[in-house]
């Protein structure tokens, strides 16, 4: 990735000019000490120029990927080429003690910051040597979707260890803010510097804000979205004027440069290592044989290979017919709990429903490497037909997952919750790439969600588009493909949809038909009953052989095996004992009616 370096003029009317921009804010004022294990997030940046191992803390920051803090290009500005001068310290209230430090190998400035004499595009990206431990104190934070608007008078919290009364303290502080009017933030700093789209307002509670050593810190939502960097404000006044709100980088203004220096940076390292192993293999021929390595390709259709963990709730269903431990990858799926799997109830269409045959792979960026493990029951949803309706299906694990930074749950939306047209979501999966080449890696592909009325106009003489379905379409022919069934569609972390079925006429991506997913926000009562149910209960087919299980339900291991919906035995009793008390209902109400009627002659 080519770095743009600012030309020396600028730096000269930055800090020299009459006319210069206002300085950036660098404390939170009027705040409280925060407690990092609720801000994990949040990274000291330190800076020591004569590499005397006597670094000081100068901006904050937000990690976004184990290995990728964000910043303000002012916090970076002169400097993206002494990476070794930095060092960033994570999952500590102090910045100066605690947590973990870690190099900072590369700085990479947003091209245009100050090219047009004021803080537009105020954000830099930090790559590490090596990954952060991730844990209760150190967390990546959720990007905003592309261009996404908040809402004014949002709240939000900034956090830093700026000044704050005059002193910059040792633990850091936070604030609650709120989101302010673009328009009015605009007329009231106008005549300070510029603000445009790509920034965000915010103005704390009583004189509550970011000040001196902030900069760089994050503005994030109460359910921690990171919808700003700390950039600039008034400096003609104190911090947390009321007056005056605080400008943020408008972090949703950037999504598409942050993805495409993360993984622009991350697709050249991996040909890099692809070549040196590829050239340490030609050296080795003299009959020593190389351990095998999964293959990297290059792209679900168009898209690029996924990096773990921005997906640790993605999972690899596998499959092997006679159980003869050469288990291969048929679909997709997500963990929504440490022992149920969310996937797509296609994915066992034509397939035998022994749990035996079926194994979940976590944790790893491979569906043909790691650790697997073993499922104890299948639920289908019962109305699943051939038409891909409610096409879902909760797949029961035996043992419960351990969670870590690489095995986690998606979060899942509310119950009937509708997505706008042309949000940006995120498929992944073990999918075909192109052609039939599947790859041993999943990959990722960014698409939008397509209105609805239009996905039933465009596939109407393919397949009915039912509400229980939702719809979504990619960028330059990118788009799910065979193989990535069951895989999870994601909005922020939260789950919209499960790829289900396109156009088999036509090729992955095409333009005209987009991919149809199961809505999951109509099936999430669905899904919290059945594993409530089966929480309180028990499994049908998990443990036949155990005396607590076959004392409680009346199991029979043939239908265990056999059931296409492995439905519960004791749900069958129940029902067949409320159609019998509905009977000797209304037999006693023909009764009790006879007897009025009898009595009612009588009296005649």
């Amino acid at each position: 990735m080519l770095i743009f370096t600012i030309a020396a003029a600028f730096l000269v009317c930055v800090h020299g000019a009459a006319q210069s921009p206002p300085m950036v804010n660098e404390r939170v004022v009027a705040g409280i000490p925060g407690e990092i294990a609720k801000f994990p997030y949040l990274v000291s940046m330190l800076y020591d120029e004569l590499l005397t191992d006597n670094f000081k803390h100068v901006c904050g920051g937000a990690i976004i990927r184990v290995d990728v803090v964000i910043t303000a290009a002012n916090c970076t500005y002169g400097r993206v080429r002494q990476a070794a001068q930095y060092r960033i310290r994570a999952g500590s209230n102090f910045h100066n003690a605690g947590g973990q430090i870690r190099k900072v190998s590369r700085i990479v400035q947003h091209e245009k910051y100050l090219t047009n004499g004021n803080h537009d595009s105020d954000i830099s990206l930090l790559y590490l040597e090596a990954e952060l431990t991730l844990g209760p104190t150190v967390a990546i934070i959720t990007l905003p979707v592309l261009n996404e608007n908040v809402l004014d008078n949002s709240p939000a919290v900034v956090s830093g260890w700026g000044l704050g009364s005059n002193l910059k303290p040792d633990n850091f502080n936070m604030a609650s803010v709120n989101t302010f009017n673009h328009g009015l933030c605009v007329s009231y700093l106008s005549p300070i510097n510029p603000v445009t789209d790509n920034m965000i307002c915010a103005i704390g509670l009583h004189n509550q804000g970011p000040c001196d050593g902030d900069e760089g810190g994050p503005l994030a939502t109460r359910n921690n979205v990171l919808i700003g960097i700390t950039s600039w404000r008034n400096k003609n006044v104190m911090c947390g004027d009321y007056d005056y709100p605080a400008v943020y980088t408008k972090v949703s203004k950037f999504r598409n440069w942050i993805e495409e220096n993360m993984y622009v940076f991350l697709k050249h390292y991996l040909i890099m290592l692809f070549l040196i192993i590829a050239a340490a293999s030609l050296v080795c021929t003299h009959g020593a044989v190389l351990p095998p390595v999964p293959e990297v390709n290059e792209r679900i259709v168009g898209g690029t290979t996924g990096y773990l963990p921005d997906f640790p709730y993605l999972v690899a269903l596998l499959y092997d017919e006679f159980i003869t431990e050469h288990f291969f990858h048929i679909c997709g799926g997500s963990i929504i709990s440490k022992n149920v799997i969310l996937t797509a109830a296609s994915c066992f269409e034509g397939r035998s429903h022994k749990p035996e045959q079926y194994r979940i792979r976590v944790g790893t960026i491979y569906h043909n490497a790691g650790e697997v493990d073993k499922i104890s029951r299948i639920l289908q949803h019962r109305e699943f037909n051939s038409r891909y309706d409610n096409d879902i299906c909760l797949v029961f694990l035996t043992d419960p997952l351990i969670f870590g930074p690489n095995v986690a749950v998606i979060e899942l939306p509310y119950q009937d919750q509708n997505f706008p047209d042309n949000t940006d979501a995120r498929a992944s999966g073990w999918g075909v790439i192109e052609g039939d080449v599947k790859p041993d890696r999943f990959y990722e592909v960014y698409v939008q969600t397509y209105n609805q009325f239009q996905c039933i106009s465009s596939l109407f003489n393919i397949n009915p588009v039912t509400d229980s379905m939702i719809c979504a379409r990619g960028f330059n022919g990118g788009s799910a493909c065979d193989g990535d069934d069951g895989g999870p569609l994601v909005v922020r972390n939260v789950q919209i949809g499960i790829t289900s079925w396109r156009n088999m006429n036509a090729v992955c991506g095409h333009p005209q038909y987009p991919g149809v997913y199961t809505r999951v926000s109509k099936f999430v009562n669905w899904i919290k009953e059945n594993i409530k149910m089966y929480t309180e209960k028990g499994w049908l087919c998990s443990n036949v052989e155990s005396p607590t299980v076959e004392d409680s339900f009346d199991i029979n291991k043939e239908t265990c095996d056999t059931s296409l919906f492995a439905q519960f035995t004791y749900t069958q009793n129940e029902e067949k004992e409320e159609e019998e008390e509905e009977e000797d209902q209304e037999e006693n109400q023909e009764e009790e009616q006879e007897e009025v009627f009898e009595g009612y002659e009588s009296d005649e």
